[in-house]
């Protein structure tokens, strides 16, 4: 298997990557060198990460919308036990049939995935961390947009002084409704004004951070 084959877990109809710390991390930077080497306004340069939780996997099962918008992304990282204990179990499903036998596969396979399972368990602010760790060592630049309240700032402060060298500027971004639009006209100008700063600031990294 290539670092840049995807190995596909579907779960409640999202496409989710069934690939571990490192294989992630090497893929992600690969996307990176790519973009760098070719150029950022060649076309397919842009590569859309996302990690989805079981919250949202569940939401994208009563949305259609939003499912075939996650399922476009490069990369679907499981973020939460759940959605590895559910790709496990899914698996048993398909191989046996028998109640008995299932519920105790099943508690074996809990057992699995909570004492045996740490390179499968790869939650966002795991990839956050050490793609920013990447950016500092190879000079990136890095965005941060959304965030509650002065969440964006915050993070931004802390990681400047963490990182004496990292490349990093932020918007808290619009208010935005369940169809991913301004709330309103202040929110709209809210967000021209972040989307203008972002294309002047011209980022190798945009971490976004809208929702609940």
């Amino acid at each position: 298997r290539s670092d840049t084959e995807r190995e596909i877990e579907p779960i409640l109809g999202v496409s989710l990557d069934s690939k571990d710390r490192q294989e992630v991390l090497k893929m992600t930077m690969g996307f990176i060198t790519q973009a760098l080497l070719i150029g950022r306004q060649a076309r397919n340069t842009l590569k859309i990460i996302v990690t989805p939780n079981p919250e949202i996997v569940y939401r994208a099962m009563l949305d259609e919308a939003y499912s075939k918008v996650l399922n476009k992304a490069d990369l679907n990282i499981m973020d939460g036990i759940g959605l590895v204990w559910a790709k496990k179990f899914l698996k048993l499903e398909n191989k046996t049939k028998n109640p008995l036998m299932l519920s105790l596969e099943a508690i074996v396979c809990a057992w699995d995935v909570l004492f045996n399972s740490t390179n499968e368990r790869y939650p966002g602010r795991m990839l956050f961390e050490d793609l920013i760790i990447e950016a500092k060592t190879r000079g990136l630049k890095v965005y941060l947009l959304g965030g509650e309240g002065e969440t964006a700032e915050k993070v931004t402060q802390k990681l400047s002084s963490r990182y004496k060298d990292l490349k990093i500027e932020y918007s808290s971004g619009p208010w935005l409704n369940l169809q991913g639009e301004p709330v309103d006209k202040a929110q709209e100008e809210i967000e021209n004004k972040a989307i203008v700063k972002i294309n002047k600031f011209r980022p190798d990294l945009l971490f976004v951070a809208f929702g609940p």
